[in-house]
């Protein structure tokens, strides 16, 4: 994955053990100036190593879900220690801050979501068999849990009475559970097909299971409704920009925890919709299904992705310039 950018003058060299000997027989070798931690990436004995050493330490793009914290804060000498270790924190969201801030952490600034920004440059192109498929109306399911095709069955079954032409699409989060959807379309009498396979699409087919990895955003451009899973059935939820990158409706269940401000965001813009249940799915693929698609939400996208880069390249900048890491 990281050789494909081909960079000039960067290497990828693996993260050592967080063991006190290792991270400074790592930092002695490599002699670091900046350190860029993202995320949720906080390795105590790396940090208190960079400390020492006087070397800069940034958390990009923090993030601290309410379980994290509940255990941060049950160890409140503990975790004093290790966030002063960090010198600048730029959280990803406003619940993020909000639990820094009650960690005591100083240095905080908002600079936006990195994961509004998109990373693909390139332009996906459809096979033969793609094409078929993208004249069907579609109904994409994608990053399912147990029990969420059941739903997507039941619902399909009501609108093909209207749409004859429709297809089910269904990304499930983890392939190895194809076996299963393959048996629940079976109890169904649906006519399915499997991706891997590679077969030429059958017009009468009802399902279409993508049973691969890495291939979800084809899926996508080709979609005009998709349901993001792990939001019904289980809790967290799954990342919707990249559906919402390509103009798709974009419907979820109410258990989406690890991305509420994003879909807060694309909620108040009309790119995803909420729905509680098979019903009001139903219902509200019904009156989606009757209207053109939006076609702009892209656009609302990466102006959002442009100011966010923007920033945190600002911050980044001044942060090498204080720590003469050039």
């Amino acid at each position: 994955m990281f050789t494909k950018f081909n960079f000039k003058k960067t290497i990828h060299q693996f993260f050592p053990i967080d063991n006190d000997y290792f991270t400074n027989k790592f930092i002695r070798y490599w002699k670091p100036k900046l350190a860029i931690f993202v995320d949720s990436e906080i390795w105590p004995n790396m940090l208190a190593n960079l400390k020492r050493k006087k070397i800069q330490k940034v958390l990009l793009n923090a993030r601290i879900s309410h379980n994290s914290f509940k255990k941060w804060n049950l160890l409140k000498s503990f975790s004093k220690l290790v966030f002063a270790n960090i010198d600048y924190f730029f959280p990803q969201n406003l619940e993020t801050k909000k639990f820094l801030k009650k960690l005591n952490v100083k240095k905080i600034k908002s600079l936006g979501n990195l994961k509004f920004i998109n990373a693909s440059d390139y332009k996906l192109k459809l096979n033969t068999n793609l094409k078929k498929i993208s004249k069907k109306k579609i109904f994409c399911a994608a990053s399912t849990h147990e029990g969420e095709e059941k739903i997507c069955v039941e619902i399909y079954y009501k609108l093909q009475k209207k749409y004859k032409d429709l297809l089910l699409i269904i990304i499930p989060r983890h392939i190895n559970r194809s076996e299963k959807i393959i048996k629940l379309l079976k109890e169904y009498n649906m006519k399915y097909q499997l991706h891997s396979k590679n077969e030429k699409f059958d017009n009468r087919t009802n399902a279409y299971i993508v049973d691969t990895y890495g291939e979800t955003e084809i899926f996508f451009k080709i979609s005009s409704h998709v349901l993001m899973g792990k939001s019904i059935t289980k809790d967290g939820g799954q990342n919707p920009l990249e559906a919402a990158r390509n103009n798709c409706v974009i419907f979820h269940g109410p258990k989406v925890s690890n991305f509420t401000e994003i879909y807060e965001f694309l909620n108040q813009k009309k790119i995803a919709f909420k729905i509680k249940n098979t019903r009001s799915l139903y219902k509200a693929l019904s009156k989606s299904f009757k209207k053109k698609v939006n076609k702009k939400s892209k656009n609302k996208l990466n102006r959002i992705s442009k100011t966010i880069l923007k920033n945190n390249i600002k911050e980044i900048e001044k942060i090498i310039l204080s720590s003469n890491a050039v």
